[in-house]
């Protein structure tokens, strides 16, 4: 992999990883809608497959449809297993909770939102690391 594709793949996975950690903040702080808190573990794990799909050599697609954006991506029988588990969850924050309407998850969809992007974090950062160096895919 070249450099300018392994500074790609990092700015995806900062982008990623600052989705996740601004989740994590506002659930913590306990008063603020959980649609947010929601829609950021959306993108976590959108932009951490899209780093994983610039590693594998692809362009990550134009498309907030995890299931399209997980389609291009190459991983283990079982890690396919976690990431479509967790994209599943994930279909309506990206685009439902951004408009006003009658859904609005409490804190424990929430908390399950936050832990199912951990997980597939944890799924996108080991194939990272073969790609991109270790010290590179922290969140």
């Amino acid at each position: 992999m070249n450099e300018q594709t392994k500074q790609l793949v990092r700015l995806w996975w900062r982008k990623a990883s600052d989705d996740y950690r601004v989740a994590r903040r506002l659930f913590d702080v306990g008063d603020m809608p959980m649609a947010i808190v929601c829609f950021h573990c959306q993108q976590a794990v959108e932009k951490a497959l899209k780093a994983l799909i610039v590693a594998q050599g692809g362009v990550p697609p134009k498309t907030h449809d995890l299931l399209a954006v997980y389609g291009q991506c190459v991983v283990s029988k079982r890690d396919a297993m976690t990431i479509q588990d967790c994209a599943l969850d994930f279909m309506e924050y990206a685009v439902e909770l951004r408009y006003p309407g009658d859904y609005e998850p409490d804190a424990a969809e929430a908390s399950a939102a936050i832990s199912h992007a951990k997980r597939v974090h944890r799924v996108v950062r080991k194939h990272l690391r073969t790609c991109v160096g270790k010290d590179s895919c922290r969140t």
